[in-house]
């Protein structure tokens, strides 16, 4: 740490629920050597879902639609993503929210110095309030 400056930031996870409630009760800890705010941190729900590759496809806006189209498609006509999430809202609008809220994101990276590849990162902007991180890894 010294060769960094002040101030330094540090994340404790993994705490039980009565050690996490008594640190943030304290809110700081003042010693001679230092000062420790303790601070709470939600974890937001990412809205990335995953990233597909071998498409035949360039790096394009048409071929982000081509792509969003083909993962819509899939996510609408699977058995398990439907009853996944009608598992966890029973709402029927709440699927298609989901489904009109993908989008994608192309990127062009090198494998290495001659071998190049397009990827699609997929993205759900929708994040309804029952999808915490343990069901977003899930989905």
């Amino acid at each position: 740490m010294a060769c960094s400056p002040p101030p330094w930031h540090f994340l404790a996870s993994g705490l039980s629920q009565e050690v996490t409630t008594f640190l943030l009760n304290l809110q700081v800890i003042s010693i001679p050597e230092i000062t420790a705010l303790m601070l709470p941190f939600i974890q937001p729900t990412p809205t990335d879902i995953c990233t597909l590759g071998n498409f035949t496809l360039l790096d394009s806006p048409e071929s982000n639609t081509i792509v969003a189209s083909i993962v819509k498609q899939a996510i609408h006509s699977d058995d398990i993503i439907p009853e996944f999430i009608q598992g966890l809202d029973p709402d029927p609008d709440m699927l298609p929210m989901l489904i009109n809220s993908i989008n994608i994101t192309s990127l062009h990276i090198a494998n290495n110095i001659t071998c190049k590849q397009t990827l699609w990162n997929i993205y759900c902007s929708y994040n309804p309030t029952f999808m915490m991180l343990e069901r977003h890894f899930l989905w």
